[in-house]
């Protein structure tokens, strides 16, 4: 008998750590930073629009060195990106990326 997986099941990090929950962090990253086109967001972290796309739509995770770009160019960590702990930011810095999640509209279940 075959089991079939959500590809999105079998994550360490539970709901935190899917795809929809990155895609998430990533849209309240690009709205604390009033970045409201992926091609902008592409162009500054120097990736490919289609991969943004990706990340944005749910359909997979950032590769590391596209998140350690992430990292670099807005300041948040990897176990940010990935997981959504807040615990390894700058207050300031969280409490920006709260707000700006506040503000953008609830996920579609």
């Amino acid at each position: 008998m075959s089991k079939k997986s959500n590809r999105n099941s079998q994550k360490p990090g539970g709901d935190n750590a899917s795809f929809e929950a990155i895609s998430r962090r990533l849209k309240v990253l690009m709205a604390a930073h009033g970045i409201h086109k992926q091609n902008e967001f592409a162009r500054i972290i120097g990736e490919e629009p289609p991969k943004i796309n990706n990340y944005l739509n749910a359909n997979a995770r950032p590769a590391l060195n596209t998140a350690i770009k992430i990292r670099e160019t807005f300041g948040v960590t990897l176990d940010w990106i990935y997981l959504g702990d807040l615990g390894g930011l700058p207050f300031t810095k969280s409490q920006i990326l709260s707000e700006a999640e506040n503000k953008l509209p609830e996920p579609e279940r």
